[in-house]
């Protein structure tokens, strides 16, 4: 999933998202170990899409605490 699409999303998605391409990620893992991958390139793109997406979470959380600090 791209980075574009990643930011369009809402926090909720993003939790939803996460959390769903995390379970994709251990399953994929599992099938890695018991040689059951047809493709080994998708176990890197689903772990690309983990890191993508704590990233925007991350800087949405610095972002507003940012903010609030400038309010005090």
């Amino acid at each position: 999933m791209k980075t574009a699409e990643i930011v369009q999303k809402t926090d909720k998605e993003l939790v939803t998202m996460l959390a769903d391409q995390q379970a994709k990620l251990a399953e994929l893992r599992v099938d890695y170990r018991v040689k059951q991958v047809s493709n080994i390139k998708e176990l890197a793109a689903v772990r690309k899409t983990v890191a993508r997406i704590k990233t925007i979470m991350r800087e949405r959380a610095i972002t507003a605490a940012e903010a609030a600090e400038e309010t005090k």
